[in-house]
């Protein structure tokens, strides 16, 4: 019988350096017979996610698939490279936090459960949830970072709320998956001071003993500088100026986010009135979820009774500071020169071909 754990995110709770961490200690995982899935590529396996979702975005370009055709050859592969080894091991592990949010509609999620049952005899489904009202500005910096330049306030709480009505975002995977195939643990905001803990919930919960996983290495923290209030608001009026590389624009604006967090420090970006106002509206901070059937594992008390997150206005950024930011980053030489289109499109399809090699 053969297993596979699928940790699906959200993002914004831990998925990076959890996916670090099993990568990381995937022969000790393997020695207590939980394999890490290597067929699928790099430490976050996005393929999944872009074989199933109806959308084409910058991560399906980067993978080389740009239309249906390509994803039905995608699906081909992943079908092959995910069979041959599937007998090796009684479990196996894949993470990608694109999963929740590139695979949302029921058809789509229904055409994953299928193609996973063919190859396993059973599929756990396992979401790690943040509360909203923390949950949400890490979003919101995620989204500047990006090159968003929309306010935090109730209309963007709108455009988030599939991800924070956690109990109908389960249900929906669960009609495809079976009720008793997902299942969730609570990311706690001391999670954040200790490495260990969240990867200690999930692989609980994915079967491991806590005792063995307490006693696993943690890889580098990551060294890239957390924007705080102050940068994301400037980051945000920098945005709609801001000339970022053609080729490479994923790489270029995080160059970017982290030269302004670096030159602002500051503060962390706090909920604003207005967005705090309609999460209490439409009951999105202290879900129902840990008194639910999908709820698992220790924390879910604790998760409840976090404080609300800090409240604030958003800085006030003047004019002249957007324009000394500009300058600054034009002397470091982080505002790209425009490319031309006919190059840029050669260079961009090179790319994806060496990316299908």
């Amino acid at each position: 019988m053969t297993r596979l754990v699928l940790h699906v995110g959200l993002p914004k709770t831990g998925t990076t350096a959890f996916q670090e961490f099993i990568s990381a200690n995937r022969d000790r995982m393997a020695e207590r017979g939980l394999a890490y899935c290597d067929m699928l590529r790099g430490p976050n396996h996005a393929q999944l996610a872009v074989a199933f979702s109806h959308q084409f975005t910058k991560i399906s370009e980067a993978l080389g698939v740009q239309n249906e055709t390509d994803q039905a050859r995608l699906r081909r592969r992943l079908a092959r490279r995910m069979s041959r080894p599937a007998g090796s091991a009684p479990s196996w592990i894949a993470s990608s936090e694109h999963l929740v949010t590139m695979v949302r509609r029921p058809p789509d999620i229904a055409a994953l459960a299928e193609f996973l049952g063919e190859i396993y005899d059973e599929v756990l489904v396992l979401f790690v949830l943040r509360r909203s009202d923390y949950w949400l500005p890490s979003s919101y910096a995620e989204h500047v970072v990006g090159g968003g330049r929309a306010p935090l306030d109730d209309r963007f709480v709108a455009r988030r709320v599939h991800l924070m009505r956690h109990r109908r975002l389960m249900r929906r995977w669960a009609r495809e998956f079976g009720r008793d195939n997902v299942r969730a643990v609570p990311f706690l905001e001391q999670d954040k001071s200790r490495p260990r803990a969240l990867p200690v919930r999930i692989l609980r919960a994915a079967g491991l003993s806590p005792e063995d996983v307490r006693t696993w290495p943690v890889p580098g923290a990551d060294t890239n500088p957390s924007l705080g209030g102050e940068a994301t608001e400037l980051l945000r009026r920098l945005n709609p100026h801001l000339r970022t590389s053609a080729l490479r624009p994923t790489t270029t604006r995080q160059r970017v986010a982290d030269y302004v967090a670096t030159g602002w420090p500051g503060p962390p970006l706090r909920l604003t009135p207005d967005a705090a106002e309609e999460l209490r509206r439409q009951r999105l901070v202290r879900t129902s979820v840990g008194r639910s059937p999908f709820a698992t594992g220790p924390g879910w008390r604790m998760w409840r009774r976090q404080p609300d997150a800090p409240v604030e206005p958003s800085p006030v950024i003047a004019a002249e500071l957007v324009q000394e930011a500009l300058d600054r980053l034009a002397r470091e030489g982080l505002l790209e020169p425009r490319i031309d289109g006919t190059a840029a499109e050669a260079a961009r399809r090179w790319l994806i071909r060496l990316t299908r090699r």
